[in-house]
């Protein structure tokens, strides 16, 4: 939200969002708790472990698309054509501009990209 759109806010909405912001500013931006629990030294926190499946494909298919391009890291492209410096001819690093994400069913069947 603007400054400006804030100025147009009823004082009533304008109350909502400062008492909104003043929450926001009690958390902890790495865990989310209150920062008045997560930075007491003396309560105990036990690690625990959920998995995230689709993260994990996905992480695992980032680490093989970049070992697949350890040697030829450049494309023209059109991921035709690789070097292994950045040329004229190939100036696009195997990542820029890639995403890798996860879906539940295969969208793209004929992009083979991780062999």
């Amino acid at each position: 939200m603007t400054l400006r759109e804030f100025d147009r806010l009823d004082p009533s909405e304008r109350d909502y969002w400062v008492a909104d912001w003043q929450v926001a500013q009690q958390e902890c931006s790495h865990c989310g708790q209150p920062r008045s629990e997560c930075s007491d030294p003396e309560k105990l926190w036990y690690p625990q472990r959920t998995i995230c499946y689709p993260t994990r494909e996905r992480a695992a298919a980032n680490a093989l698309y970049a070992q697949l391009h350890e040697d030829a890291q450049y494309h023209d492209g059109n991921h035709k054509h690789w070097s292994a410096t950045r040329t004229r001819a190939t100036p696009y690093r195997y990542d820029e501009g890639v995403s890798i994400w996860v879906a539940p069913e295969d969208l793209a069947p004929d992009d083979d990209f991780l062999s």
